[in-house]
């Protein structure tokens, strides 16, 4: 159309083409190492595997680092293989916050069931440099790919 609105582009902003730099993201699957804790500490998540177009996640930290300032779009899933306890996925920003707080969000999986499933969905303003990444607090997880995973993509400045 006449104002170059593009629609089912993810990742860009209305008016704005669909490029690489526009189309930042990343895709991770499958917990790294066993997900479990009886603590009440968190623990970071890495992954068995990551897609992304460009080099801003690292696995090593589990953190994604923004490279633009910006709002992103950032989701987490997993399944919950704990009968006893109630398991937590955290999606916090700069490592900061609990529950409560607007740089942590919590999807709790409720204790009584195998296999109960938990999500995630937040809009994060990031600044340059600043980073996103995915914890568990209590219980224990299911750690195969098709089980857990998280990913984020820019939205717009």
């Amino acid at each position: 159309n006449s104002t170059g609105a593009r629609s089912g582009v993810i990742g860009t902003t209305v008016g704005t083409p669909a490029s690489s730099e526009n189309a930042l993201y990343f895709d991770a699957k499958g917990a790294h190492a066993d997900i479990g804790s009886a603590q009440s500490d968190y623990e970071l998540i890495t992954w068995q595997s990551v897609q992304q177009n460009a080099s801003d996640f690292n696995n090593a930290t589990g953190r994604y680092v923004a490279p633009k300032a910006g709002k992103y779009f950032f989701y987490a899933h997993a399944v919950n293989n704990d009968i006893t306890s109630v398991v937590r996925l955290y999606l916090r920003k700069n490592n900061t916050g609990g529950s409560g707080s607007d740089t942590a969000v919590q999807a709790r999986l409720p204790a009584g069931t195998y296999y109960a499933i938990g999500s995630i969905q937040v809009i994060y303003q990031l600044d340059v440099g600043e980073y996103v990444s995915a914890w568990t607090e209590t219980g224990y997880m299911l750690d195969s790919e098709e089980y857990i995973g998280f990913g984020g993509y820019w939205v717009a400045t």
